[in-house]
């Protein structure tokens, strides 16, 4: 499915050429700029923040649909990239897939999440995949560096108690 930027890039390109032969290319030449431009932010910049608020409102098929768009993960930038990477984990985690989830999870801690909140979802996360994998070390040290991210959402705070009391138990 093409995207609404797609189209404009195509559109863009074919008014560029036109002009280019119609009045020469001082009349063309901020088309083609304009549509490079979008390319590069494209490739830079991804559709990650679209797939992250799908993903804040449950809508897991379009997530999937958006996040997959993304070509080139490795050029994006870095606060986007790790973006990616969490989305792309937090999809794998509903989908009950624990090894991609926990990749993905890894990849999108270890080059470091703007918000705290995301930050201690994802080290979260990271300790109940751990935790369901019977690795109650990496669990607990997970558990413990979400616990020391200051975070003001109350259903991280009550699951990190759950898994607390569930990794004192065992």
């Amino acid at each position: 499915m093409l995207s609404i930027r797609s189209v404009f890039v195509v559109v863009l390109f074919v008014l560029g050429t036109f002009f280019h032969f119609k009045f020469g290319f001082e009349n063309a030449w901020y088309f083609y700029l304009t549509a490079i431009f979008l390319v590069l932010t494209q490739l830079f910049l991804g559709n990650v923040w679209q797939a992250f608020a799908a993903l804040k409102k449950g809508d897991t098929e379009r997530v999937g649909k958006i996040i997959n768009g993304t070509a080139f993960p490795k050029l994006l930038i870095k606060r986007n990239r790790a973006y990616y990477y969490f989305v792309k984990g937090m999809l794998h985690l509903q989908q009950k897939d624990l090894a991609a989830a926990k990749s993905n999870l890894l990849a999108a801690n270890q080059l470091g999440l703007f918000r705290a909140n995301d930050q201690a979802l994802c080290l979260l996360n990271l300790a109940h995949i751990h935790y369901v994998e019977n690795d109650f070390a990496q669990s607990k040290k997970y558990m413990e560096q979400a616990m020391a991210i200051p975070s003001d959402d109350l259903m991280i705070k009550e699951h990190l108690q759950k898994l607390e009391k569930s990794l004192k138990v065992d």
